[in-house]
């Protein structure tokens, strides 16, 4: 029965992960269609697409709490992992505040920009697969993850190298000849949208701490 337990936390971790990872794609897909314009029909469409991903995966970790409340893993194994799925759940969160204000705000991204927004979309995509990984793990290669950090430290190789992206992009941004207030604006978009890989290394941080933690 424990076994049985923990095999279907696992599922629905897998599920909630696959969720927020679709939710983060859709939304990088969103961002690029308001690359050739303002907000039109599809690129609304992407983003309410967005808001129901971000929906889909709260009741995911809604069902996560509801089994692990059942049992299935020791108890500061649970309270790892109802910590683990609210930092993943904030990723979905962001992903939809972000477009909600791009949409509202009908942000238009001067094309010197917009392949290093790409660049930093692409490369959180890979960042959050390798983080996704790695909490399987978890799971089901425990050990192989205890005694390899490589995973972890690539995702904070990529955290830094999309840090410095996005600082390359508010440097360009405010070489512009266009008014203060729309720097500010693009710049608040531009960070938001870096935030989400900030989010990821938080995660990571906290898969480290789970592994220092349970290796005492």
């Amino acid at each position: 029965m424990f076994f049985s337990k923990q095999r279907q936390i696992h599922t629905l971790i897998v599920k909630h992960l696959n969720t927020v990872g679709t939710c983060h794609k859709v939304f990088c897909e969103c961002v690029e269609e308001l690359f050739s314009c303002e907000p039109n029909v599809e690129a609304e469409h992407l983003a309410e697409k967005v808001e129901d991903l971000e929906s889909q995966a709260d009741a995911n970790r809604h069902d996560i709490i509801r089994a692990l409340l059942k049992g299935g893993l020791l108890p500061e194994s649970r309270r790892e992992i109802l910590k683990l799925i609210e930092l993943v759940d904030e990723i979905a969160n962001k992903a939809e505040e972000t477009i909600k204000q791009m949409v509202l705000q009908k942000i238009i991204f001067p094309d010197v920009l917009k392949e290093d927004i790409k660049a930093i979309n692409h490369k959180t995509m890979e960042q959050f697969a390798v983080l996704s990984r790695a909490i399987d793990a978890l799971f089901i290669d425990y050990k192989e993850l205890q005694n390899d950090y490589e995973q972890i430290k690539r995702i904070e190789l990529m955290e830094s190298e999309i840090d410095d992206i996005e600082n390359r992009t508010i440097k360009k941004l405010y070489a512009l000849d266009i008014d203060l207030a729309r720097k500010n604006q693009l710049k608040g978009i531009v960070s938001q949208i870096a935030d989400i890989s900030d989010l990821i290394e938080d995660i990571s941080d906290m898969l480290e701490i789970i592994l220092v933690l349970r290796k005492a």
